[in-house]
């Protein structure tokens, strides 16, 4: 019967959730999904995915800067008549089913179901989270699938020992890779992860195996669609692409006290000079010499690029997207959102790195270090860029880690004081 009542608040608090998001979206924005400078890239991709069966933004040029996961999500439900504003409903959706995993994934754990459903109750001031499920793009998508992906991990580890559940891990995290290029070097760190693991008796060879399958499936197989439209066999231009256009320009805009614009002009122009033949190259040879223009600007100003991208860092962590909230309400209520979401952000992130202060030297908890090292891992590279946007697919990932922290701050409390540790599974 106690089972029965916490299951029925945690649905309860998806059901506020999405109502709370419906309700919102409707009077905010009129059921019309919210367009980013991105938005017209996504659209125009999986309408041409539909009508041409070619991953192309205009039709024509292959596109290499986007991979095809977040184009097909899109392409599913146009082709099923849906349009933008069901596309909104459908992660509005995601977004409270991913409230409920989050729940799960506590309880699989061992945290105290009291603390699961506090830490759950705790995602609906998540203001990133209305606000990114509201727009066309693929942040939400690929911070919904990181939770998918470590609710059948969860599972597998700490309750079910089924291979089905890693091999859903396994295909989850892998398309979100074909969502959000930025994870390929996070998966290939998982793959040898778990090689230690089998090495050491700990899975079955099989979840290593089946792992680089679907990683050479997912990132190979785009990888080889780009060689055979451009020569180069690359996944994504897109990083190639920022490092010249967004980690170069505020490191000139430092040091030479110019804007941002400006700096980014003079790159441009500096770039054009060095390398006369960009313009008769396709956009992934392009990319290697926006690479190697990057890398080496980079290096000559290591230094000063370090200390931007530590700041930068605190504007990832900590911010607040000005353009959405001040767009949106009027001045008094934006600012008082604004600093009510920095005490909301700055609580979780002291009670998570205190607990882990506390805690690491007491028990090893693999959940943990999947949380630090995916969030780590996803807030380093753009920090110097300091987008909050970048914060929203691994915030919900924060918060579980700080909900299992609660156990020991409050141990004695409820059931599960400690989180359990993973069961141990013999190589078959």
């Amino acid at each position: 019967m106690f089972k029965s009542l916490q299951q029925n608040k945690i649905i309860l608090i998806c059901i506020l959730y999405a109502s709370i998001s419906l309700v919102s979206f409707g009077l905010l924005f009129h059921w019309q999904g919210i367009a980013s400078d991105d938005t017209y890239s996504y659209v125009s991709s999986a309408q041409n995915l539909i009508q041409h069966q070619f991953f192309s933004t205009d039709g024509t040029t292959p596109d290499y800067s986007r991979t095809i996961g977040y184009p097909l999500f899109l392409a599913c439900i146009y082709a099923l008549q849906g349009n933008n504003a069901f596309v909104v409903f459908i992660q509005i959706f995601f977004a409270a089913l991913e409230i409920y995993l989050f729940y799960c994934i506590l309880i699989e754990a061992g945290a105290a179901q009291k603390y699961a459903l506090i830490g759950s109750g705790l995602l609906l001031f998540n203001l990133s989270s209305y606000q990114y499920s509201w727009n066309i793009a693929p942040d939400f998508l690929f911070g919904f699938l990181l939770t998918l992906a470590l609710f059948f991990l969860a599972r597998y580890f700490y309750g079910s020992r089924r291979f089905s559940d890693f091999t859903f891990f396994t295909i989850i995290l892998n398309y979100a890779l074909l969502v959000r290029p930025i994870l390929v070097y996070f998966n290939m760190l998982v793959i040898v992860v778990f090689a230690v693991f089998w090495l050491f008796r700990k899975i079955s060879g099989f979840c290593p195996l089946i792992f680089v399958l679907c990683f050479l499936l997912c990132w190979g197989g785009w990888s080889y669609r780009n060689y055979k439209h451009s020569g180069v066999f690359i996944y994504s231009t897109i990083s190639n692409y920022n490092m010249l256009k967004y980690n170069c320009p505020p490191i000139t805009a430092w040091l030479e006290k110019i804007s941002e614009k400006d700096a980014s002009e003079y790159h441009d122009k500096v770039f054009a000079q060095k390398y006369p033949e960009a313009s008769e190259l396709n956009n992934a040879e392009l990319s290697l010499q926006q690479k190697a223009y990057g890398l080496e600007f980079i290096r000559t100003h290591f230094s000063t690029f370090v200390l931007l991208s530590i700041f930068g860092l605190f504007g990832t962590l900590f911010g607040v997207s000005k353009t959405f909230l001040f767009s949106t309400f009027s001045a008094l209520p934006a600012y008082l959102l604004s600093g009510l979401y920095l005490i909301y952000l700055s609580s979780v992130y002291i009670l998570y790195i205190a607990g882990l202060l506390k805690n690491c030297r007491k028990s090893f908890n693999l959940l943990q270090l999947y949380i630090f090292l995916l969030s780590g891992y996803l807030a380093t590279p753009g920090a110097i860029m300091a987008n909050s946007r970048f914060r929203a697919p691994f915030f919900a990932l924060i918060l579980i880690g700080m909900t299992l922290n609660l156990d020991y701050f409050f141990g004695g409390i409820g059931a599960g004081n400690c989180p359990k540790t993973p069961k141990h599974i013999n190589r078959s």
